[in-house]
């Protein structure tokens, strides 16, 4: 089995089980754009490579790889999409017609309702860093990909080439000092590649391979593109959890988002990139990318 990873940004297990009815939008539309379309290409492409005919892809949120998978895999080929989430699933569903037939059901990585052997490649763009057991997710991958099949998934790089994550959680600990959010600390937790190698070896996969790729945007509308990273991941909900004042906290105010401001250069720095890896077992192979992105803006 080959697999491939690339690193990325998320939430907790239960934002990503259970949504608001807007936020799949808001992440589909707003932040993918900036955060998964390039990585989306980047992983798609390289599973199109060996032409698969069986192709599962496992945390695939509102289709932004599905999509481009759709497009590049073969027209003989067959692709299952799942994700944990309802609403995200339906917003990846309504972007294939029915005569692409392209399948979308609720599953769990940890816990795979298909059968051994059934797949040439299973994809994961940004999802393995949220799995509460990442070594049953690994086990899973592998024993649903027939022999010779490929892995292939994507996490975040460090928070040190995504200083977006830390600026976001920065300014969020303003307004909860004594416990702030760290949502935007546990997609770029993930990134170490040895012991991301090691559990890819238990597992039974080998020839891992690894790169990294870099990716720097533009964000034109620094005010609307805040919104989204409130309202369209897990941000909100951890406000709102921590909403009775606290000691040392404050409430929001209207000169807070001069502080992100700043941050953002309209030529951002080197270092955004992800770092791709592939492992091998005996028959079958796992190629691992660990990928690493920062936005940039106007």
């Amino acid at each position: 089995m080959v697999g491939e990873q690339i690193t990325g940004a998320g939430g907790t297990q239960e934002f990503w089980t259970q949504t608001s009815a807007n936020m799949p939008t808001l992440y589909d539309q707003e932040l993918g754009p900036v955060f998964f379309v390039d990585f989306a290409d980047d992983i798609a492409r390289r599973a199109a490579a060996a032409a698969p005919l069986h192709v599962l892809e496992i945390a695939a949120g509102t289709g932004i790889v599905s999509r481009r998978l759709c497009d590049l895999l073969p027209a003989a080929a067959h692709l299952v999409v799942t994700d944990l989430n309802p609403a995200m699933l339906d917003v990846a569903r309504g972007k294939f017609g029915p005569e692409e037939g392209v399948a979308c059901q609720i599953a769990d990585a940890t816990a795979l309702p298909f059968q051994d052997g059934g797949y040439d490649a299973v994809v994961c763009r940004f999802g393995v860093m949220f799995f509460p057991d990442k070594k049953k997710a690994y086990q899973e991958a592998y024993r649903v990909l027939a022999a010779g099949g490929r892995y292939l998934f994507s996490v975040w790089d460090s928070i040190d080439h995504n200083p977006l994550n830390r600026l976001v959680t920065d300014v969020a600990a303003g307004f909860c000092p004594a416990d702030p959010p760290r949502i935007f600390q546990v997609p770029v937790a993930y990134h170490r590649i040895d012991p991301i190698r090691d559990l890819l070896d238990t597992v039974g996969f080998t020839d891992v391979k690894i790169s990294v790729v870099g990716v720097q945007k533009t964000i034109a509308d620094i005010a609307a593109f805040s919104q989204s990273l409130v309202y369209g991941g897990p941000l909100l909900g951890e406000l709102r959890a921590r909403r009775r004042p606290r000691p040392g906290g404050r409430r929001p105010r209207r000169g807070d988002a001069a502080r992100v401001r700043p941050q953002f250069h309209a030529h951002p720095p080197p270092g955004n990139r992800i770092r791709d890896a592939a492992a091998v077992a005996g028959p079958r192979a796992a190629v691992l990318a660990v990928a690493a992105a920062v936005c940039a803006s106007s």
